[in-house]
């Protein structure tokens, strides 16, 4: 359940930035975490997009975020 919420809030942190090619948006809590973390939180980032936008074969991000948003609650992932 821990792992849902922190992935909850990463989606919902990420959705409300406008698009930007190559943000880092890790890059935020480098105070909090160290320079390897914010490169995996990136990277997971990143690669989430990716997933998100071969699943639902839309390119705008926020739609992806939103969509899968739904079906997460729609399923209970």
């Amino acid at each position: 359940m821990l792992n849902k919420l922190w992935l909850f809030i990463c989606i919902v942190s990420t959705a409300s930035c406008q698009f930007q090619a190559d943000k880092k948006y890790a890059d935020d809590l480098k105070g909090c975490l160290t320079d390897k973390d914010v490169k995996i939180l990136n990277k997971a980032t990143y690669l989430f997009e990716q997933k998100l936008k071969e699943h639902y074969e839309n390119s705008d991000n926020n739609t992806n975020f939103y969509k899968y948003l739904n079906d997460l609650v729609r399923y209970k992932l």
